[in-house]
């Protein structure tokens, strides 16, 4: 069986090619270069220099870096549909586990994952051991998960091991991964740590791979275990409808965000009006964005649509947009409309993703500083 695996779900960018689980190939980068930069033309490299047509991808799908385990997968998928191969998918933990070979030890990865917390699962190479955990068969490779994949943090991972290992009469526990380096301080109680050993391979994807089933391409996701943050800070923010003690809010971040010269009375009078519905976006019980919506008769305008500076990026503009969407399919409105700077890119791209389509341009619409509109339109029935 000839592999082709690929690794790049950390800042480490790795590819090989395998034949019978005999490494013949394996190219790796860590040059700091986006993997976008790199993975095509390492895979290039490989092909062109061995000659070996693969018959399985191999693909490490975290936990990692998003945007590296994005690329990496994307990659995998393209040439799996293109080559009509199967793909495997392998999680990183267990290609950062399996370079340590100690079968007295319990084998502990730890990737990174900031705010001293760390992604992480638990390893043996002792099957009598391992038998305590999950009933698994034997596996040619003696290589055991005996725990959940996890994001624990790290003073509870090693109280977690210390216990383990006295219940389970492991002599050792071995730390890997790019864990190790950051949390250091807390692992000076365990002989023996592999500083050094904290970079996944290809080869060691590659071999791995051989313990897990084969999957098409179309049904291969990311391991992400913990929510990616904008995903995490999204699901925090929370959409309702105007109230009045919400108003010096509302109107203290359309002057921050649109315009300093915002009138009190006229929003007072907008957001009075019968054909005005206005909605708020809290998080942690702070009003960090609005959204109105002026409806016509079968149509409807979407206005002041402001967030925060600092609340920017983490989705609420989206949810806002998609909520007043289902107030005006509700009110059996066909067709919405909002404008935007024309040098908006982001909130253009935005509109765009949720198939707005450019409609007209309202010369020196905006004022502080003047520039023209872009007024975008889409269709709901």
């Amino acid at each position: 069986m000839n592999i082709l695996a690929i690794e790049a779900s950390n800042n480490i960018c790795s590819v090989g090619i395998l034949q019978n689980c005999n490494l013949i190939a394996e190219y790796t980068l860590n040059n700091g270069l986006s993997n976008s930069q790199n993975l095509m033309k390492m895979i290039d490299i490989i092909l062109n220099n061995t000659n070996i047509k693969p018959e399985k991808i191999a693909v490490s799908t975290g936990p990692g870096s998003f945007t590296g385990i994005r690329i990496a997968l994307s990659t995998a998928c393209a040439l799996s549909y293109g080559w009509g191969i199967p793909i495997v998918q392998v999680p990183t933990l267990s290609v950062v586990a399996y370079n340590v070979l100690d079968k007295k030890s319990i084998i502990v990865p730890i990737i990174n994952a900031r705010r001293n917390l760390v992604y992480t699962s638990y390893f043996t190479r002792n099957e009598e051991i391992a038998v305590n955990f999950y009933k698994k068969e034997k596996n040619y490779l003696d290589f055991y998960r005996i725990s959940e994949y996890l994001v624990t943090d790290i003073e509870k991972c090693v109280s977690n091991i210390k216990e383990i290992m006295e219940k389970y009469n492991f002599e050792n526990a071995i730390f890997v991964g790019d864990g190790v380096l950051v949390y250091k301080k807390y692992l000076q109680d365990f002989d023996t740590i592999l500083s050094k050993m904290v970079f996944q391979s290809a080869f060691s994807l590659g071999i791995v791979s051989t313990l897990y089933k084969d999957k098409n391409y179309d049904d291969i996701e990311p391991m992400y275990i913990r929510k990616p943050q904008a995903v995490r800070e999204i699901s925090k923010v929370k959409i309702c409808e105007f109230e009045d003690k919400y108003f010096e809010d509302v109107f203290n971040i359309l002057n921050t965000c649109i315009d300093d010269s915002f009138s009190r009375e006229n929003l007072i009078k907008d957001i009075k009006s019968n054909f005005t519905i206005y909605l708020i976006a809290k998080k942690d019980k702070k009003v960090i964005g609005v959204c109105g919506m002026w409806q016509m008769t079968d149509s409807c305008d979407i206005v002041n649509l402001a967030v925060l500076p600092e609340h920017r990026g983490e989705g609420t503009a989206l949810k806002l947009i998609l909520e007043i969407q289902k107030i005006a399919i509700s009110k059996n409105i066909s067709s919405v409309f909002l404008e935007v700077r024309l040098s908006n890119i982001v909130a253009r791209n935005l509109y765009e993703k949720l198939d707005f389509t450019k409609s007209r341009i309202r010369e020196n619409y905006y004022k502080n500083p003047t520039e023209d509109a872009i007024v975008m339109m889409k269709k709901l029935k």
